[in-house]
């Protein structure tokens, strides 16, 4: 019983968090298209989604809530353009086009 408990809860703290990967300024559509936008921008960025809220109160926050500190207060509120399912299928279809493109060449 105790191995049973010891397995599953080694396998359950070994998840990691959600990653979102930003193309540009939008969510990518998948993984592939995160791949493509990196090998022709050469940065990518990553949004890691916790799932945990933290007890114990974060300094960066703290310290960014002081009126001095303007410019990170900007970096930080960077919004993301959330695509509408119209806007995702087009997106879809497009990336689908191109790929087939790349594979004739």
């Amino acid at each position: 019983m105790r191995l049973i408990f010891l397995i599953f809860f080694l396998i359950t703290s070994c998840v990691g968090a959600k990653k979102i990967y930003i193309c540009g300024d939008r969510e990518c559509i998948d993984k592939k298209e995160a791949e493509e936008y990196f090998a022709s921008n050469l940065s990518i960025e990553i949004k890691i989604i916790e799932k945990k809220s933290k007890s114990s109160p974060d300094l960066i926050d703290l310290n960014l809530n002081n009126e001095n500190n303007k410019v990170a207060k900007i970096i930080n509120e960077k919004k993301l353009r959330v695509l509408s399912n119209d806007e995702l299928k087009i997106e879809k279809n497009i990336l689908r086009l191109k790929r087939k493109e790349n594979k004739k060449k």
